[in-house]
Order: structure tokens, then sequence, then C-alpha cells
């Protein structure tokens, strides 16, 4: 059984977090006790970004961390009691060549004086990969993570980042 999406009303009556702490924008899937799928689109303005790698923000791990912790609340509290199965991983990308990507660099080259294919050429040549990822890339992890066929996998920090992270997690 899986329940209608929820909204941002919805969840708000679930968790008692509100901004800036909530970090679920929608719930895409719910089976009450079993499995969430939730959502949070990072925003340019997100006020965590201004000083978390400036010039290459991204989300602050610990706050990665919350928002697991909080769409797994929702599938456990949705029921108001905890059950088996129920998956909590991250997907923790590194740059990917989306809107916001492009918005970045060429601020950037305008900054710099250059063109923003030379920063986006710079960027990619200090990935491992020699590339950007692509946001299907980013899809089809976050679709075969979030189906049935992943169900044994649990509280895991998948990376997505071209090799750029210099370690294990």
């Amino acid at each position: 059984m899986r329940t209608t999406p929820l909204g941002r009303a919805e969840i708000e009556e679930i968790l008692p977090h509100r901004d800036p702490f909530l970090f679920l924008d929608e719930v895409v899937e719910l089976e009450p006790g079993l499995r969430v799928v939730a959502r949070k689109r990072i925003r340019e303005d997100e006020w965590y970004l201004a000083g978390h790698f400036p010039g290459r923000p991204i989300m602050p791990g610990v706050l990665l961390v919350g928002a697991m912790a909080q769409t797994g609340a929702v599938a456990v509290l949705a029921r108001k009691a905890s059950r088996n199965n129920v998956t909590i991983n991250a997907i923790l990308p590194g740059p990917f060549d989306t809107d916001r990507l492009r918005g970045v660099g060429k601020a950037e080259a305008e900054k710099r004086g250059i063109t923003p294919d030379q920063v986006f050429a710079e960027r990619a040549k200090q990935n491992p990969a020699g590339r950007f990822g692509e946001p299907d890339e980013f899809g089809y992890a976050c679709a075969f993570l979030c189906g049935a066929k992943a169900g044994y996998i649990t509280g895991q920090n998948i990376l997505l980042d071209g090799g750029a992270f210099p370690g294990t997690l």
C-alpha cells in the first residue's frame, strides 16, 4: 500500500521541525512503517551554502544526516510505530551538470574575466573522472536506491562524485 504524496503542510503535521531545520520539501512515496522516499530541493539561496565551501557550495554532511533522519521519522511516525524494512540512505553528490552549476560557473567566469567554458573545463579537470556528473546518473542512482531491489541496503552514504572524495565512508 502506498499513500498519497505529502506536501510541506502534511510533513509538518508529522514532524515537529520547522524552517530553517525542516529539510524535507515533499514525501514522494510512503508506506507507513516500511519505506519512504522524500525530496529536498537545494536552492542557491539556502542559508548554509554561503559559508560551506564558498565558490563550490554543498549541503553540509550533518544537515544531510538530519534530512535522512527526518525522512526515516516520517516513515515511522506516520504509523506511530517502528517496523522492519525501513531503509535510510544518503546520496552524496559531487558536481553535476545542472543549471545551478552553470549559474555558479558563469558568475565565477565574470569575476575572473574568462569564459564559462574555461571555468567548467578547469573544474571538471579537478575531478578524477575528468567530468561532471550527468543528472540522469543521479536519477538512476536514486531510482535504484529507492526501489524494492535495494531493500537490503540501509544506513549507507553513497558517493556520486566521480571519485572526488579522497577516502571511503
